[in-house]
């Protein structure tokens, strides 16, 4: 449903000179539905969008959901993108929904996300920098560093150069820890902890850049080929080591 109708204009009174402007221009709130879905192909048209909802929409594959979301990027900002009841997933939120600075998005009722599980939450704060709040809870600062330091890369990276490698200590790498980003404290068992969690093992994508706080950027750049280094990592775990990781857990072979 659109709160203004864009196939009318509006004609203003600016002195003796009458302009028409296209009222879609004017909408801010867009309600899409099933029915009306392909009017995100378009959506580049309405240039002062600010609250977007998609809920109970379906984008089914691939290829439909690059035809009907990868038009969202032509916003810097966005208020509100509703997704909720939707079939999104890890993957077309990390390629199409990452790029915009979303003060709320919601994300209610998809079978996919658990936000009961902490890591949850914590791997789309880490792969949607930009996003304020998820499900009307605000993402603070501490908590974005936390996640950060978890699932980050530099960090599974800075654990080669350790005395103790990555995998001595199998506590490293455990999900079972107890994880509290609230209290702002990052020790050697949550540090890299989370690249080897099913969350990024099954949905990660890696963008052109990450998202790094300025406090850990010396540390990231220490090491200019991350990939590489993960790539061994991951090498190292599945040949050499006595555990292998079943959704998040630790599992005696």
């Amino acid at each position: 449903m659109l709160r203004k109708r864009s196939s009318y204009y509006k004609t203003f009174s600016n002195g003796n000179d009458n302009s028409k402007e296209l009222k879609h221009t004017l909408v801010e709130d867009i309600t899409i539905t099933p029915k009306t879905i392909n009017v995100l192909k378009s959506i580049n048209h309405f240039t002062n969008l600010w609250n977007l909802s998609l809920k109970n929409c379906r984008f089914y594959n691939d290829q439909t959901a690059c035809e009907l979301l990868k038009p969202l990027n032509a916003f810097a900002y966005l208020g509100t993108l509703d997704l909720s009841y939707t079939d999104i997933t890890f993957e077309w939120l990390q390629r199409y929904i990452r790029p915009l600075s979303i003060q709320h998005l919601k994300l209610y009722g998809i079978p996919d996300f658990i936000f009961d599980d902490p890591p949850c939450r914590g791997f789309l704060i880490f792969c949607l920098p930009l996003v304020w709040m998820i499900n009307d809870q605000f993402i603070t600062f501490s908590e974005r560093r936390f996640w950060h330091r978890y699932y980050s890369p530099s960090a599974t990276a800075l654990s080669v150069t350790s005395d103790t490698h990555h995998f001595g200590n199998t506590s490293s790498i455990n999900d079972n820890i107890n994880i509290n980003p609230n209290n702002n404290i990052t020790t050697n068992s949550t540090v890299g902890a989370g690249q080897y969690s099913s969350y990024i093992r099954k949905h990660y994508i890696n963008p052109e850049s990450y998202y790094i706080p300025s406090n850990e950027q010396e540390g990231f750049d220490t090491f200019k080929d991350i990939e590489s280094i993960k790539r061994k990592e991951y090498e190292y775990f599945y040949s050499n080591n006595q555990y292998y990781k079943n959704d998040g857990k630790i599992t005696n072979i």
